[in-house]
Order: structure tokens, then C-alpha cells, then sequence
């Protein structure tokens, strides 16, 4: 765990283990299914341009279905 997250979780009242095995679980539900998705690959600086042309897609996407 290289990065802090956000005090909320409490991390700092768990061992390491119990930190990973939590965030394990969590990510053993799967995606939620609820709408267009945007997949970002953050492991560099994102081109914003595309993120937001993406955005505009799904949102429009979402209320021509409504």
C-alpha cells in the first residue's frame, strides 16, 4: 500500500491484513452494471480531452434512453 486513502476508511485502527483482505473482498463483487462505464487508466496522467468526450457520450447515451 503505497498510497494513503481517506481517513474515513479507518485503516489506521486495521493490521495491513485485514486492510488488503477487505479491499480483496470488495473487489470480489465485481463491476456494478447500472450504465455506460468509463474505464480510466490512471497508472499516467489521463488525456482529459478524451475522458470528457467519453463523459458527453455515456450522458448522452443515458438520457436519450430515459
Amino acid at each position: 500500500m503505497n498510497r494513503k486513502r481517506h481517513p474515513g476508511h479507518l485503516d489506521d485502527q486495521r493490521s495491513r491484513v485485514e486492510v488488503l483482505a477487505s479491499i480483496r473482498a470488495i473487489a470480489g463483487f465485481g463491476r456494478l452494471e447500472v450504465g455506460p462505464r468509463i474505464d480510466v487508466d490512471t497508472s499516467q496522467p489521463p488525456d482529459l480531452d478524451v475522458v470528457l468526450r467519453q463523459i458527453r457520450r455515456a450522458l448522452a447515451h443515458t438520457s436519450a434512453e430515459d
